[in-house]
């Protein structure tokens, strides 16, 4: 059995590289193949909550230069409406 070998008698094997003992090494031996699959299927479920967060993040910015332009577009009204009758009130008097 490799997993019980010492790491000099596994690298002797042939086509195994100390990386390739190291890989093996570093996988837990009392693991199942369910317990695989559960890890993996957190995995992938966590790389989607990463995807839909990161789209949160830009539909949040988007929303909020949105709401910034219509803001400022009032501003620019809302001055506009009182020079407009600032002005209408000079030629009045």
């Amino acid at each position: 059995m490799e997993g019980r070998c010492i790491a000099k008698e596994v690298r002797r094997a042939p086509h195994t590289s100390e990386a390739t003992y190291f890989t093996r090494k570093s996988k837990p031996e009392s693991m199942e193949a369910s317990d695989i699959y559960k890890l993996q299927k957190l995995a992938d479920e966590k790389a989607q909550l990463k995807r839909i967060y990161a789209e949160m993040g830009l539909v949040d910015t988007a929303l909020k230069e949105v709401i910034n332009r219509n803001l400022r577009s009032a501003d620019r009204l809302k001055a506009s409406a009182e020079r407009q009758s600032s002005a209408a009130g000079v030629l009045r008097t």
